[in-house]
């Protein structure tokens, strides 16, 4: 499966990556790098989506003390959502722990009738021995 991931957390990257390590993963660090990523395949298996999302201000590696806020997922959400019906992503597993941008990203996909939104705090649900685990928002 194609898989793209946006998250600011290396180490969420670190478990998508040893978690889902049999499928084609691309990783992305913020909505900048999300909009270039989502044209490269005309069809997305999965897209991963975190709402908070900062930027780095000091060369990687960073962390939270040296990193400023970026665009939310949000805007990524509003990217799917403005692609073709037949360009959607077959699932959207919105992952993020800020339950009212999840919400906000969640209609933000509904209303432009993406199929298959699954929202979940980060880690609860997701995986069962490296296979997808499908969770009613």
């Amino acid at each position: 499966m194609n898989i793209l991931i946006l998250d600011d957390d290396l180490e969420r990257h670190s478990f998508f990556k040893e978690a889902l390590k049999q499928h084609n993963l691309t990783h992305v660090h913020d909505v900048e790098e999300f909009e270039k990523a989502l044209p490269k395949m005309v069809q997305w298996d999965w897209i991963f989506l975190d709402y908070d999302l900062l930027k780095p201000i000091a060369p990687i590696p960073w962390n939270n003390q040296n990193a400023v806020p970026g665009k939310s997922g949000a805007y990524a959400a509003m990217d799917i959502a403005k692609l073709p019906k037949d360009n959607f992503p077959k699932n959207v597993w919105i992952h993020s722990w800020n339950r009212w941008g999840a919400q906000y990203m969640y209609l933000i996909l509904t209303t432009a009738q993406v199929p298959h939104i699954y929202v979940a705090e980060f880690g609860q649900g997701m995986f069962d021995g490296g296979k997808l685990l499908r969770s009613d928002p």
